[in-house]
């Protein structure tokens, strides 16, 4: 059987993805590498920097977050640490 299309399959990003990260079964996911951060992000016109305070030196996580409200009717995501316009 097929499955229905969302409503809002025809949305086009403002800012498409240019990294596929690959994730851990925790969720961190590494930094894309340094040619694309160079070529790519530098042109974005925010930033969003991952938590520190990790051992060794290595990247921490994407500061992304979901909050519910309203007895888990309202859900809403969270994004922290985010620089630019």
């Amino acid at each position: 059987t097929a499955t229905p299309t969302p409503p809002h399959s025809n949305y086009t990003p403002k800012f498409p993805p240019v990294f596929q990260p690959k994730f851990l079964k925790n969720g961190w996911s590494a930094p894309p590498p340094p040619e694309v951060q160079t070529a790519h992000l530098s042109a974005y016109p925010f930033h969003v920097k991952r938590t520190s305070n990790k051992p060794f030196h290595a990247a921490g996580f994407l500061p992304v977050y979901s909050d519910v409200r309203v007895h888990g009717t309202k859900r809403t995501t969270v994004i922290r640490n985010v620089t630019g316009d």
